[in-house]
């Protein structure tokens, strides 16, 4: 705690309230990130497993 308190005194504090606002969205940034991506897999498995409504009334026709 008491390194914040000296970061405060030296920088000014809206920059030490900024980069630890930044340093949380960044985390946050990350696991959505993470989130996008597993989506966008399983979706692209999804639509490569399923069969277009117009090629399964020619197989069946």
């Amino acid at each position: 705690m008491e390194t914040w308190f000296t970061a405060i005194g030296d920088y000014s504090f809206a920059v030490v309230i900024s980069f630890y606002l930044l340093y949380r969205m960044e985390k946050k940034l990350d696991t959505l990130i993470k989130a996008v991506e597993n989506m966008t897999s399983k979706l692209s498995l999804h639509s490569q497993s399923t069969i277009e409504p117009q090629e399964s009334s020619k197989k069946i026709g």
